[in-house]
């Protein structure tokens, strides 16, 4: 999102600057793919890998907003609450 946000903004206020060609035709295109496939890129992960005790923070699994510490095996994962 952060890199969506970065690049809107950036072409608002290049419009009347010299960039290159390609860039013009690059990044509103990823503007316009972008959002309808950002969601897809941080799936909500299933209640069972999230562990009961949180280190720091707090964690809300019903956003879409990404987990510190994913693990594999047995460890419990994301201890360390989101960030924004």
């Amino acid at each position: 999102m952060e890199v969506y946000a970065a690049l809107s903004e950036h072409f608002i206020q290049s419009k009347e600057a010299a960039i290159l060609p390609s860039l013009k035709t690059l990044i509103p295109e990823f503007i316009k793919y972008a959002v309808n496939r950002i969601d897809y890129h941080r799936p909500l992960l299933p209640k069972e890998i999230l562990s009961e005790q949180d280190k720091t923070g707090e964690i809300q699994s019903d956003l879409w907003v990404p987990l510190e510490d994913l693990f594999n095996g047995w460890q419990e994962s994301c201890q360390v609450g989101q960030e924004v």
